[in-house]
């Protein structure tokens, strides 16, 4: 574990091994534990939330879910953390699950898309328990059933694919009350881990491009786009910041 402090976030960063061990001791001891995978479009909204940024803080685990996370802590923390994208932690999570008996419950993304991530993962990992699946299109009424069907089922772990930084604070916000150990926010990982969607060959993950092929995919993210430069700018005004107060002092 490595302790960065972002700007408004600090928080220790957990390489994949390190949170598979973590999660595992959350779900041993039934603590409902938050496990947040930060990038830089949540960096972003952190830097305007006070609320988001103090949840990612909070959070019994973080992980480093983009190459613009490691290369910031390292510029400002002088930090070498490892990268852990939200999806490998999933399937490394579900390799266990199958192998430990955790009970996965997958929530989000579009109707039946979580039907078809779930069976995906069966297919994987022969034996795992797949506790129940929901679309992420529920509205505040819809919440009192979608609990009792969460509470029900008894998942060790609940997988929560919605929007940032719409998860993050509907986990923070139930992590009690669904009385789950471990609760993930996963973004989109089940439009790719269902199929719908065709993850980056290796060499664009290694170079830490997979956000230049999910363009390709979908164009409508060019919106989004415009969080990278933004991201990268607040991060060097940090290290401005940050040196200069060291040189004065």
């Amino acid at each position: 574990m490595r302790r960065i402090t972002l700007g408004p976030i600090s928080c220790l960063l957990y390489s994949c091994a390190e949170a598979l061990e973590e999660i595992s001791c959350l779900i041993e001891r039934r603590t409902p534990g938050q496990i947040v995978t930060l990038n830089a479009l949540m960096y972003n909204y952190a830097l305007g939330d006070g609320a988001l940024a103090r949840l990612v803080s909070h959070a019994a685990i973080v992980v480093a879910d983009s190459v613009g996370i490691t290369w910031a802590a390292r510029l400002i923390n002088n930090v070498s953390a490892p990268r852990t994208p939200g999806i490998e932690l999933i399937l490394d999570l579900c390799a266990r699950a199958a192998t430990r008996h955790y009970s996965v419950f997958l929530l989000g993304s579009r109707a039946g898309v979580a039907d078809k991530a779930a069976a995906q993962i069966q297919n994987l990992f022969p034996g795992i328990v797949i506790a129940g699946t929901h679309h992420g299109f529920f509205s505040a009424s819809d919440e009192g059933s979608l609990f009792e069907a969460i509470r029900t089922a008894r998942p060790q772990i609940l997988l929560v694919g919605l929007d940032i930084p719409r998860q993050e604070k509907w986990i923070a916000e139930n992590l009690v009350n669904l009385g789950v150990p471990v609760i993930i926010g996963v973004g989109g990982s089940f439009d790719v881990i269902s199929g719908d969607l065709t993850r980056a060959p290796r060499w664009m993950q290694r170079a830490g491009m997979e956000w230049l092929f999910r363009f390709i995919q979908q164009p409508w993210r060019l919106v989004r786009i415009k969080d990278l430069p933004i991201f990268v700018a607040h991060i060097l005004m940090l290290k401005f910041k940050v040196t200069y107060y060291a040189n004065k002092s």
